[in-house]
């Protein structure tokens, strides 16, 4: 079966095609990592290709796994300019919507199709100053959920997976942002730590493998799910 994720080079997305790849003919999409996407793409043996090339693409993917996403400007919404929230929704729920739109028949003539968009926590319990990510993922919950009450009699489904905050350079990236030293940092991670019931930050290889297992035949009359994968940080 052919698998395609989008935004491979990113931690989640390198996961994902590690826990798929010994199984799967897996083809992933990078944005500017050229030089990390051949090295996965070597390891793994796979194959990738520019998010712009997507548009010359032969789609006759069996699973789809949109997992990349920009988070945009971090700011209060009054100050967020109109063009940053549109390339947020651009890249997190207009290019999901085409990658699907464009698999559709092939799905449906194979009577197969399993289609699965990575939202966030933030879908279901909002971030301050994440205004334009908050909106696409809650967008994204609502694609899915489209797209499986339209096409599960074609034997296909439509989920959205919602991690809560997990071990990944993004983290990391907004650890950065609001840390001015390693000291400041430490207290960022243990600040979310508190509010987690698990007491620890998930990884990527849960996530990667809990997107395995919907990809599967036995997670057939799973469809239209919002799965949250967070310990408990979202009850």
């Amino acid at each position: 079966m052919k698998v395609l994720v989008t935004g491979g080079t990113g931690s989640l997305g390198m996961a994902i095609i590690e826990e798929f790849a010994s199984e799967y003919d897996v083809t992933f999409t990078y944005h500017t990592q050229k030089e990390r996407a051949v090295e996965l793409a070597n390891k793994f043996n796979c194959k990738y290709m520019q998010t712009g090339e997507l548009d010359n693409a032969e789609f006759d993917f069996d699973i789809i796994i949109n997992n990349a996403a920009i988070s945009g400007e971090i700011d209060r919404a009054e100050n967020i300019s109109t063009e940053s929230f549109a390339e947020v929704m651009l890249t997190n729920v207009v290019l999901p919507f085409n990658i699907i739109k464009k698999s559709l028949n092939h799905m449906k003539n194979n009577k197969f199709g399993r289609i699965i968009n990575i939202s966030s926590v933030y879908a279901i319990r909002v971030e301050e100053e994440l205004t334009a990510f908050n909106t696409s993922k809650y967008a994204l919950v609502g694609l899915s959920n489209s797209i499986a009450k339209e096409y599960a009699k074609f034997g296909i489904t439509s989920n959205s997976i919602l991690p809560g905050t997990f071990e990944s350079e993004v983290s990391n990236k907004f650890a950065d942002i609001y840390s001015n030293n390693e000291e400041e940092k430490e207290n960022y991670y243990s600040n979310l730590i508190k509010d987690i019931p698990a007491k620890r930050l998930g990884n990527t290889k849960e996530i990667a493998k809990l997107i395995k297992f919907i990809a599967s035949e036995e997670a057939s009359y799973i469809n239209g799910a919002s799965i949250t994968i967070d310990g408990a940080y979202s009850v």
